[in-house]
């Protein structure tokens, strides 16, 4: 059986790098609720033109080619 997974964490990743799970799809909750909020925001608070274009919020998917990165990012901080 294969192994994939919704919504990072980091115990799905250890199994990526072990490759016991091919992969897993990286929400990223931070473009889809807390940039909403802050561009609504400043749009209330500012009069800021909302974007009207698509935003592109992933999904992102972490797989064996890229699993040392993120790990990377996210023990610093940045995942």
């Amino acid at each position: 059986m294969q192994l994939a997974s919704f919504d990072m964490d980091s115990a799905g990743l250890d199994r990526i790098k072990a490759g016991t799970q091919l992969f897993a799809v990286d929400q990223q909750p931070w473009l889809q609720g807390f940039l909403a909020v802050s561009m609504a925001d400043a749009y209330v608070s500012f009069g800021t033109a909302i974007a009207s274009a698509p935003v592109l919020t992933g999904p992102g998917i972490v797989d064996a080619a890229n699993v040392e990165a993120t790990i990377a990012g996210a023990a610093a901080g940045f995942r």
